[in-house]
């Protein structure tokens, strides 16, 4: 760089410098500025523009939080200040860099740590964190950094209207934030509302953002703010209950007209895990639409960093949160505490109300409510709790850590089975140990609310291909209950433990027994859903594996055909039954991938709870695994016509994928491509009837 260059250079950063207000993006300008000014080789260039901006520079990296970016940077950093130091033109602040380099080191120290999965004593809060992209009006949109961020709100009653307002102002053009600030003031309010708080018609609102280090952007402060107005509102008319966030986690999400949490762009989450991640954070909380894409990278970070503990919880709505025990603590006020506030104002009218409360059983909610209401998971313990949180009673369960918030739905669900206003609880995959004997091991099991069992059912049916005998021992998971005929029924389905058999079936969800006709697959069902289609149609929607074509498929078949079986090559065709009535039933192929990496998996499979069906973009969603450990996959999205299909190649397959490619170990293209979308595309075949076609070989 010769003296030109560098004048412009030096003229480039000072123009961006006058037009920028975050501390973090003014620390990275200037930490490029210098990188270029330092490794220049001429020592006159560099003595000529290092002093202009070095106040600068030093107070920002004074600032700068080491937390919420990959440790590189702060390496990076240290090794500026270090040749700085040492640089004959800032001799005299040798001081002052020395006294940022040691709080940087140590900050360092800490972030390495909580890497490696140790926690600090220090960073244990109580409050709920957003993960938040910066915006600065010297670069739009082009430069995006995170940090996370707190919200204080503060309430008082207002006679004449609503006023809220936001500290610091936001960017008055930003009217997606703008607009989930008031949509979660409302939320909140209806919440309360609901829940039979009276309150006032107009409030005075503050909100603030505690740490206040820039412009923010966007309407994923939505879900965060909206429990943190609940709060403020519980205290400020003295309820009697306390919402407490449990420590160190992290929320994404704005609410929709309908109370929905939105999903969020894909770029922009993925940016958000990664402020996450690089902090002390312990749970994330998301959009349940986004989660398998936040999971998949999370696994790609995790390569580098395998003991940092950091869970995703997606979850759809707000009530979806606040059911959440192990997020957030709900619990009731003691009405001696609660009325020790009030009676600050007025003894006579605290003591007279405790009096009332006392005598109505107002404790009744939280100590002799009896009725099953949440479920909550710690390891292999499934607590059954009620509407307030305590624990009824538990059981022990079979459940993969990894997926477990994802397939909690395939293996307990709380139901009024009998109608008598008490809730009966549906279980699988309970551990041997809880069980009175062996032969039990795999079956549905159905307790009443106080645990005690109502019935058991075990699947036990005999069926033969034209390659083998099939022995009895299935497991079974749940599918979804429904209303047909007049009947409550239990769809569920069961894959045979050592060899390639599967079932859907149901059951009468009052006795246990077995009711109506059996859907059979030639390969393990790993997935199942309920969709109602027009004309109330009932819909079972199901994916696994194909062991007759070694392909993953999807397949739909309405509950009043549930009967025959899949389609499949001559050995897996079962004896004395006819083939099924299939709404749809689609094989996905196998990529070059899977076939190099992960031959073993001979018919590919389905991410564990990945299946889902979305009513606002009207498709159903699914994840296949390119790899045993998971760490690959793509998405399919099918649309509701059953026909059309969109794939989307998942960061953490692209990585592995690409790698291959460039290593040339697979062939072109490259996987996040038009044409290799298309590659696949082309090979996925469909069910009509009498043989699988290409989709242009469909009749309309």
């Amino acid at each position: 760089m010769n003296a030109f260059e560098a004048e412009d250079f030096r003229q480039f950063v000072l123009d961006l410098l006058s037009r920028s207000t975050s501390p973090k993006q003014r620390l990275y300008l200037l930490k490029g500025y210098y990188n270029n000014i330092l490794n220049t080789s001429s020592d006159i260039i560099a003595d000529a523009f290092i002093i202009e901006f070095i106040d600068d520079f030093l107070e920002c990296a004074d600032k700068f939080e080491v937390f919420y970016s990959h440790p590189q940077i702060t390496d990076d950093l240290l090794g500026i200040l270090k040749r700085l130091k040492g640089h004959p033109a800032a001799v005299h602040l040798a001081g002052k860099i020395d006294s940022v380099i040691s709080i940087l080191s140590r900050k360092l120290l800490e972030l390495n740590a909580l890497l490696e999965g140790k926690q600090l004593e220090n960073y244990k809060i109580r409050k709920m964190h957003l993960p938040f992209l910066e915006k600065d009006s010297s670069q739009s949109d082009v430069l995006r950094l995170g940090t996370l961020e707190t919200i204080t709100v503060s309430i008082k009653k207002n006679n004449l209207k609503n006023t809220i307002t936001i500290v610091p102002t936001p960017d008055l053009n930003d009217a997606g934030l703008t607009e989930q600030v008031y949509k979660s003031w409302e939320t909140a309010i209806d919440f309360i509302r609901k829940h039979g708080g009276k309150i006032s018609s107009y409030h005075t609102i503050i909100i603030q953002f505690d740490n206040q280090l820039a412009n923010y952007i966007g309407i994923s402060l939505g879900a965060a703010l909206t429990l943190s107005i609940i709060e403020e509102l519980i205290t400020f008319y003295n309820f009697p209950i306390k919402i407490s966030i449990k420590e160190n986690i992290a929320i994404t999400g704005g609410f929709d007209n309908s109370g929905n949490l939105i999903v969020l762009d894909e770029s922009l989450v993925l940016n958000k895990l990664e402020i996450v991640f690089y902090s002390f954070i312990n749970i994330f909380i998301v959009p349940e639409e986004n989660k398998a894409i936040i999971e998949t990278y999370l696994k790609a970070l995790k390569k580098q960093y395998p003991s940092r503990d950091l869970e995703i919880i997606g979850i759809k709505n707000l009530q979806d949160l606040l059911n959440r025990r192990n997020l957030i603590d709900i619990k009731r006020f003691s009405v001696i505490k609660r009325a020790a506030k009030f009676a600050k104002k007025n003894w006579v009218i605290s003591i007279l109300l405790l009096i009332i409360m006392l005598i109505s059983g107002y404790f009744y909610e939280y100590n002799f409510d009896d009725n099953p209401a949440m479920l909550d998971l710690s390891g292999d313990n499934l607590m059954i709790e009620n509407s307030s949180g305590k624990i009824l009673w538990s059981k022990e369960i079979e459940i993969d850590p990894v997926f477990a918030s994802s397939t909690l739905r395939y293996i307990a669900k709380i139901i009024d089975v009998n109608k008598d206003k008490k809730n009966e609880v549906i279980l699988c995959h309970i551990l041997q140990s809880e069980l009175n004997n062996e032969m039990e091991y795999g079956g549905i099991f159905c307790y009443n609310y106080l645990g005690t069992q109502l019935w058991h059912y075990d699947f036990t049916d005999t069926v033969k291909s034209y390659g083998e005998n099939l022995d009895i021992n299935y497991s079974c998971e749940l599918i979804d209950t429904v209303t047909y005929l007049g009947k409550q029924l239990l769809i569920a389905r069961a894959n045979n433990g050592p060899s390639f058999s599967s079932s859907i079936f149901t059951l009468d969800l009052n006795s246990g027994k077995r009711i109506g006709t059996t859907f059979w697959n030639p390969g393990h069902i790993d997935e199942g859903i309920m969709k109602v289609m027009p004309g109330d149609k009932s819909l079972i929607v199901f994916a696994g594996g194909n062991n007759g074509y070694e392909k993953p498929f999807i397949g739909g078949i309405e509950l009043k055909n549930l009967l025959g079986y899949a389609p499949s090559t001559h050995y897996y065709t079962y004896l004395n039954m006819k083939p099924a009535d299939l709404a749809f039933y689609i094989l996905i192929p196998k990529t070059d991938y899977l076939k190099h990496f992960a031959f073993s998996l001979r018919t590919g499979g389905i991410e564990p709870g990945s299946l889902r069906n979305t009513e606002r973009e009207k498709k159903i969603y699914f994840v296949t695994c390119e790899r045993k450990s998971n760490e690959a996959s793509l998405e399919y999205r099918l649309s509701y016509n059953f026909k059309d299909i969109s794939i989307v190649v998942l960061s953490n397959f692209r990585v592995e994928r690409d790698t291959a490619v460039a290593h040339g170990i697979l062939s072109p293209p490259l996987t996040d491509t038009p044409e290799f979308c298309k590659l696949l595309e082309n090979q996925i075949l469909y069910w009509n009837g009498k043989k699988f076609v290409k989709k242009n070989e469909l009749k309309n």
